[in-house]
């Protein structure tokens, strides 16, 4: 008997959307009049001319975005030689850089959380904004004092202060061959340029993750990309900070450049480059 294959049963038929936007799909495939001798029915069902291949797309509008991600095959407990096959659809970004400035409405999808962190700091930033402040304090000492009678001394003040941390999480679909390049092409960098309506050097990479979860209609391997992003208020690269020997503070007035100096020690990534693609919920691309 020729095995005979029937998709879309609506039993098990299902969508999901999220913002007006299709993110996944799963349909049901039956493949009956299957030899049931072991397993290998499994990959036999798989292999069926009316089996969609892995990473294949799907017509239709609000579809198009979609590839298969996944073929579960699994034999019908009432017959042995039927194989269930379920297929699940996700978005996918097809361009290897992960950039779609198309139009076309893909989508990395991202979700975002935020939490207060305690730094110590000689700066301020005016009511969190401008450039940085030296933090200065003075004091009048009384005429009788042994060390300063009658001296006014100012110097540099230390301040503890919770500022936020946020943390934003992407995930998509990349077809690549190398997906350790798109790791270390970002795992530690800053971006660049003004990013996610933030200053250069605020954003940091912290985390690539990735999984291979097929092929995609190009030939190119099809991996299931993490990344995950977060934010410093004060900038990630490090600030060295002239010190007086005899206060363990920093003096007055200091120079800007000169008395305190932003080192630029985190490589810089232009992540606009990286994600030219519309985000979840936002109107513009970033």
């Amino acid at each position: 008997m020729t095995p005979i294959v029937s998709i879309n049963h609506v039993s098990t038929l299902s969508m999901t959307e999220r913002n007006g936007v299709i993110t996944g799909l799963t349909r049901l495939a039956v493949v009956t009049g299957l030899v049931s001798v072991d397993y290998s029915v499994l990959m036999g069902a798989l292999e069926q001319a009316g089996i969609p291949a892995a990473g294949s797309g799907l017509a239709g509008t609000g579809f198009s975005d979609l590839v298969l991600v996944q073929r579960n095959p699994r034999v019908a407990n009432d017959d042995s030689g039927r194989v269930d096959v379920e297929l699940v659809y996700g978005l996918v970004i097809d361009n290897q850089n992960l950039s779609d400035t198309s139009g076309t409405g893909r989508m990395i999808f991202a979700k975002s959380r935020a939490s207060a962190q305690q730094t110590t700091t000689n700066f301020y930033r005016v009511n969190g904004q401008g450039d940085p402040q030296q933090i200065l304090v003075q004091h009048t000492f009384p005429a009788d004092d042994p060390d300063y009678p009658g001296q006014t001394i100012q110097q540099g003040g230390e301040i503890k202060v919770m500022l936020p941390e946020t943390n934003i999480h992407f995930e998509g679909y990349v077809n690549t061959y190398n997906p350790s390049i798109i790791r270390d092409a970002l795992v530690g960098t800053i971006n660049a340029v003004v990013w996610s309506n933030h200053a250069p050097g605020e954003w940091m990479c912290m985390e690539v993750g990735y999984e291979r979860i097929g092929v995609a209609t190009n030939g190119f391997p099809r991996y299931h990309f993490t990344f995950e992003f977060q934010h410093n208020y004060d900038g990630w690269n490090p600030t060295a900070v002239f010190t007086d020997q005899r206060t363990g503070q920093p003096p007055p007035n200091l120079v800007p450049d000169v008395g305190f100096v932003t080192i630029p020690y985190h490589r810089p990534a232009n992540f606009d480059l990286v994600f030219g693609s519309y985000f979840e919920g936002w109107q513009q691309i970033l």
